[in-house]
This record gives structure tokens, sequence and C-alpha cells, in this order.
């Protein structure tokens, strides 16, 4: 392998094995975290950890209100995280200006695409996304984003990241023969994985 820098992409912190989530569990994605870092380099952000609201933690949900969608906390609906949320996705969208894709945490309510429940008067009432995921995609529009719950094939993964090496490619005009020896090494690498035993 070369010396040379992976494409950077943020990836919810838990799908990396970090045990951040609100029970103090991960879910790694075992064909991820093994991707040598000179071809992908993950960027880990879990934006509920960051705010300070700590492993274990109460659950929170989004909750449809008179004042639009809140990130309340289940068993005391009083505490609500909207704004810190907000805030840190914000930031964070600023700061990460060389990435080049970004994974979410399905149904997070800080971290779904489109995939969280919103609830209003106790009941579930449609999908929206995370606060945290919001502002990313807000500030990065065409950043090529996904959850992990469409990268369960071969062919989901390869295509996820043949949107980021072409994104890359074009949003930053980086060296193309890099950019295709760094995508044909993570071809080789994702076949080895599904054809191990």
């Amino acid at each position: 392998m070369s010396n040379s820098p992976g494409i950077k992409i943020a990836i919810s912190s838990c799908l990396l094995g970090e045990k951040v989530r609100y029970d103090g569990t991960d879910k790694k994605l075992d064909i991820l975290t093994r991707i040598p870092g000179d071809i992908i380099t993950f960027i880990p952000v879990c934006p509920e950890v960051a705010i300070g609201m700590g492993i274990p933690r109460p659950p929170i949900q989004l909750v449809e209100t008179s004042e639009g969608i809140q990130a309340l906390q289940i068993d005391d609906p009083d505490k609500s995280f909207t704004e810190p949320l907000q805030a840190y996705g914000a930031k964070i969208a600023n700061e990460l200006k060389d990435i080049f894709g970004y994974i979410f945490k399905a149904r997070s309510p800080s971290c779904g695409i489109n995939s969280t429940p919103v609830f209003r008067s106790g009941e579930e009432h449609h999908k929206d996304a995370g606060l945290h995921a919001k502002q990313i995609m807000q500030q990065h529009p065409g950043l090529p984003i996904i959850e992990e719950t469409t990268l369960t094939t071969l062919e989901q993964v390869q295509d996820f990241f043949s949107q980021v090496f072409k994104y890359s490619q074009q949003k930053h005009a980086t060296d193309p023969d890099l950019h295709e020896k760094q995508q044909n090494q993570l071809n080789h690498y994702l076949m080895g994985v599904i054809n191990s035993p």
C-alpha cells in the first residue's frame, strides 16, 4: 500500500465499533472497519456524545410540536436537546469541508436520513432526518450520504464508494490517477472480504 492519505468520509462513530450509543453499545460494520486507511480515512462523529449527553444516557426521540420538530428525552419530555444538536451539526458541517461522503446511523434522532420516526401525541406520525444529519445535508448539498442499512451487499457498498470517488474528483479536481488506483484497491479489498470463508 502507498502512504497517500485515504479519501475522507465522515461516519457515525458507533458504526466503527465505538460504544457510544445511548445504551453503551455499538453497531459496528466489519466490512467498513477493515478498509485500509490509505484507501478510505473515516472521520468518526457522535453528536450526542459531543454535546455532553454521556454514555449511557436516557434515549431521545423526535417530537412534532408547535415550535417544530424537537429532540426530547423520552422519559422526561421537558428536557430538549434540539438546539445543541442543531448547533453542533452546523459547526461540524462547517469544519468538515474536506469530506467526500458521510455514512449515518439509520433511525437515529441525531443521525438518521429521513428514516427517523417523528412522534406526535405519543404515536409515530412520520419519518424525517435526524437533527445533526439535517444540518450536514443542508450545508453540503450533493455530498454522497447513506445509512448503514443500505450498505448490506457488495453492490451497495461499491455503488456508494463509486459516488464518493466521483464526487471527490468533481468537487476538488483531485488526481484522477490516484483516485482510480484507490478505487481499484478498494474494489479488490471488498471482493476479498466477500469471498473469504
